[in-house]
């Protein structure tokens, strides 16, 4: 009896690892889509600000 607990318990351990890299793939996955996206938005930010900029100097241009 104490051999099939050994074995089962070795047959589970497989399983377990498979787990928990899969949740550990599935995080880092996650974590890069996460990094992508806020670099997106600063750069769309960023893109924003600049046009404002050239619009300002436009409309002082015009006043001039």
């Amino acid at each position: 009896m104490d051999r099939n607990s050994k074995s089962s318990a070795s047959n589970g351990e497989p399983i377990k690892s498979a787990v928990a890299i899969s949740l550990l793939r599935s995080k880092l996955r996650l974590s890069q889509n996460q990094r992508s996206d806020a670099l997106r938005w600063k750069r769309k930010a960023k893109e924003r600000k600049q046009e404002l900029i050239r619009l300002r100097e436009d409309l002082r241009e015009a006043e001039d």
